[in-house]
């Protein structure tokens, strides 16, 4: 490592200091650093793996690669998102990018929604420290949430493109005990199976048209260990019997709301508060997915 007599001072700091030096320095001034000593390389490297967004399949691949080879680097990483395009991709990108998920032990963010096929490549991967997931929505994804179960507090399930493929691919899906979840966001045939027994208090709910399972699926989501606060339901189409429903099941909800997705009718929001008089005003987010995404956010 080569030495920079102006800058040798910053080996002398205190690691309080420099770790707040660290935090107000730009992206050229986190790299000069880790060429001054390995004590203010370690703090920089810290920084700049903190939180990882890969955009480009280039720098995703020299990424990737640095993980793996440099496991100080690899256990820096807290939170990392991979949104590059999906169509571009080949097998041994996933497999690349698995690999070097499984070295960053202290995960705690992680978003893949857009890389169906990685959560099988990782689905006996232990992340110990994994609180948020953002993952496609697929069969494949039970044995990893089976895997992390005791450490998810967050868990965003990135929907299918038609009601038909929600309805079939629930179909192969477990149940599965999250104990500590607090937030869901995901296809309503999910709940089922990961709600029951959690903490979940936020929900985000994706209903498919017509769904004949409403009231069981409700019921499930009283099941949650905690008092079900707040609910944003997106629909394709008016369900006439949903408020009633959500009222019967979970009546000291305090937040609710109604988003219609589909274009060819209105799109306005439904806000509700007087089908539930038990309700206690409290300070509850602008948005329902707050809950996620606060804790998730990674810019």
């Amino acid at each position: 490592m080569r030495k920079y007599v102006h800058t040798s001072i910053f080996s002398q700091l205190p690691n309080e200091l420099l770790d707040e030096i660290a935090r107000c320095s730009d992206l050229r001034e986190l790299k000069a650093l880790c060429l001054v000593s390995k004590r203010t390389g370690d703090v920089a490297t810290r920084r700049l793996y903190n939180t990882i967004v890969l955009e480009n399949y280039r720098n995703a691949i020299r990424c990737f690669k640095t993980l793996i080879q440099r496991q100080y680097a690899a256990s820096c990483v807290r939170r990392l998102a991979i949104d590059v395009l999906a169509q571009n991709l080949f097998g041994n990108f996933y497999r690349l990018a698995a690999a070097a998920l499984k070295r960053t032990t202290n995960l705690i963010g992680l978003d893949i929604a857009n890389l169906g096929p990685l959560p099988s490549l990782l689905a006996s991967t232990h992340f110990p420290r994994l609180m948020e997931v953002k993952i496609p929505y697929s069969p494949s994804i039970t044995s990893f949430l089976k895997t992390n179960r005791q450490v998810l507090k967050a868990v965003v399930i990135d929907g299918p493109a038609s009601a038909n493929e929600m309805l079939d691919s629930s179909k192969h899906f477990t149940d599965i005990e999250l104990p500590e979840l607090m937030a869901f966001v995901g296809p309503c045939n999910v709940i089922p199976h990961v709600v029951p027994g959690s903490q979940v208090q936020y929900l985000t709910v994706c209903w498919e048209p017509g769904c004949e399972r409403l009231k069981e699926i409700m019921k499930c989501v009283a099941q949650s260990r905690q008092e079900v606060l707040g609910m944003d339901n997106l629909v394709l189409g008016w369900n006439p019997g949903l408020l009633g429903v959500i009222a019967e099941c979970v009546p000291r909800i305090e937040r609710l709301r109604v988003r219609n997705l589909c274009p060819f009718t209105t799109q306005d929001m439904i806000e509700v508060s007087t089908i539930f008089p038990s309700a206690t005003p409290r300070s509850l987010p602008a948005d329902l997915l707050t809950p996620f995404l606060l804790l998730f956010s990674l810019l």
